[in-house]
């Protein structure tokens, strides 16, 4: 993101992800909510259109254009990230929504997501690692200067991603050292 972010934990199951320079703001509504629910019981939802849908792990939006990228199409002028629990299943199901400047923006997004996802699949590390499926399960159409990808990935898939986000995060703290 173009401007630093924090994460601000603001009550138990509840954070809030926000411009550094908003988080004295985060922390009063916060505040305001915790003595709001003493007055009635710790569990009381205060927002409720704030609350996620049965099933919803994450979701995140923004109607500002990302960051133009060396290498990449010209971004999305505003998207949305759903991240879904399907507890029959136990898997994660993944949906980007991404609205483009224009639909030769938008056909550009989706070739290059997808040539993308098949590149990083056919790759020996991320075969090795168990984490090639999801890559090679993205689907995405276009409509207009919309496009839409979905996958899905197992809670093994899951764990071993982290681990695999975690230990190159690690690798690059040392490589700064």
């Amino acid at each position: 993101l173009p401007v630093p972010h924090s994460v601000v934990l603001t009550a138990q199951h509840e954070l809030v992800i926000c411009p550094s320079d908003e988080v004295a703001r985060i922390a009063s509504v916060a505040r305001d909510h915790a003595a709001r629910r003493a007055a009635v019981s710790p569990d009381t939802i205060v927002e409720p259109q704030l609350t996620l849908a049965a099933g919803e792990l994450a979701t995140m939006m923004s109607s500002e254009a990302m960051q133009a990228r060396a290498g990449y199409p010209a971004p999305p002028q505003s998207y949305r990230l759903h991240a879904m629990e399907d507890d029959a299943s136990h898997q994660l199901f993944l949906y980007v929504h991404g609205e483009f400047a224009s639909e030769a923006d938008a056909q550009a997004a989706l070739d290059w997501s997808l040539a993308s996802a098949r590149q990083y699949a056919s790759e020996f590390l991320v075969r090795g690692a168990g984490l090639s499926r999801p890559l090679e399960a993205l689907t995405g159409t276009r409509q207009g200067n919309v496009v839409d990808l979905q996958t899905n990935m197992t809670v093994e898939e899951v764990r071993r991603g982290l681990g695999a986000a975690a230990l190159l995060q690690m690798m690059q703290q040392r490589a700064q050292q």
